[in-house]
């Protein structure tokens, strides 16, 4: 049994849906449609573009490893990590961004401290799955260890 979205954006390019512990992006391509999951745990950053007169908005949430498009709006079309939106849809993104970051203020108030040893292991699975590169996780390592 899935859990149902708290909230839904539909966007230019796809669809996005918020969970109470992670965000699922849907995008229709040519030839195919790819689903992209990132948990809240996962998210560094959040970017929202308000639209333009000439101009698509975008929603795009950072993540270890990603690369930000630094209000770039063409490439936020290209990042997986990235829903464009218009301007009828503002607010749902403007709740979208609020939520999430509200979302992510609970979990960090409700995640106990982990020991150090704890905190490498955690690292060490993200470097393992590929979430962050081996010169991020040397440098959370450095910083855990307090070299």
């Amino acid at each position: 049994m899935t859990d149902n979205p708290i909230k839904i954006l539909n966007g230019t390019n796809g669809k996005l849906a918020l969970y109470s512990d992670k965000i699922v992006i849907t995008r229709k391509g040519l030839m195919s449609t790819k689903e992209k999951t990132i948990y809240l745990s996962q998210i560094t950053g959040i970017q929202l573009k308000q639209p333009s007169r000439w101009t698509k908005g975008y929603i795009l949430f950072t993540v270890p490893g990603s690369v930000e498009t630094r209000g770039d709006p063409i490439m936020a079309v290209l990042d997986e990590n990235a829903l464009m939106f218009d301007s009828a849809n503002i607010d749902a993104a403007l709740e979208i961004k609020n939520t999430t970051e509200k979302l992510m203020n609970q979990s960090v108030k409700t995640t106990t401290s982990l020991s150090p040893a704890d905190e490498l292991r955690k690292f060490k699975q993200l470097l393992d799955e590929g979430v962050i590169s081996e010169i991020e996780f040397e440098q959370k390592k450095k910083q855990i260890l307090g070299l």
